[in-house]
């Protein structure tokens, strides 16, 4: 379902008022047990544990819905091969999932914001790796009708085809890992860079584990052919 500007702008304004209100409260009841546990004399330390990581989400929540405004709705596409972005991306993460590049179609892509998205995607599949594997994604591609395809298929703890719809909704957090939570805007930023380019990203469960990421951009007037460039 496509959203409305005033949509996207609705759901921005109810995830500020909601979402990052609710961390600074909890900061600041945290703030005030410790008051309370100070003058009893009691060891505060955790409160302020507590306190100091609601604060810090909130910040980082703010900083990640103030990316997602910026990215640009005027990209400039231009043909692009994108198994050189991928395997740019890679290099960055240093902490990302084992990459499985298979040969790809060239994309009508910007750069700087093709490249976005994929950070966001391996690094949903560096967080939400399986506890019992180390994290793989494999990236495939087609060419279907005008559109390029690029498969982003890991390894990690999936998703339930009930839950895909809220994973792109702002600071929606689908999965919690431990005690440091992501900012929940990992697949809306994504989704917004691709948008911005003319182009689409879905998600599904993956047919064994995992999950899938699907990109579609627009094909560029004449695909070149391409040797395997697997690694």
């Amino acid at each position: 379902m496509s959203l409305t500007v005033t949509d996207r702008f609705d759901g921005m304004a109810y995830a500020l008022s909601h979402d990052v209100r609710a961390r600074l409260r909890a900061a600041s009841g945290f703030l005030e047990l410790a008051r309370v546990e100070l003058e009893d004399g009691t060891d505060i330390a955790h409160f302020l544990d507590r306190a100091a990581s609601a604060a810090r989400l909130a910040d980082r929540m703010i900083e990640r819905l103030v990316r997602y405004m910026r990215i640009s709705l005027t990209a400039e596409a231009v043909a692009t091969d994108p198994v050189d972005i991928i395997r740019e991306v890679a290099v960055r993460c240093l902490d990302g999932p084992e990459m499985i590049v298979d040969p790809l179609p060239d994309v009508m892509a910007d750069h700087d914001l093709l490249a976005t998205a994929v950070v966001e995607i391996l690094d949903n599949a560096a967080r939400y790796r399986a506890a019992d594997r180390a994290p793989t994604v494999r990236v495939t591609g087609a060419v279907e009708g005008p559109w390029s395809v690029l498969r982003f298929a890991d390894n990690g703890v999936g998703i339930s085809a009930d839950r895909v719809d809220r994973a792109f909704e702002i600071f929606r957090q689908v999965h919690r890992v431990g005690d440091n939570p992501g900012s929940g805007m990992g697949l809306p930023i994504a989704r917004r860079s691709i948008e911005s380019q003319g182009g689409t990203v879905t998600l599904s469960p993956g047919a064994d584990c995992g999950t899938v990421v699907e990109i579609r951009l627009p094909t560029p007037p004449v695909v070149r052919p391409r040797g395997d460039r697997s690694r």
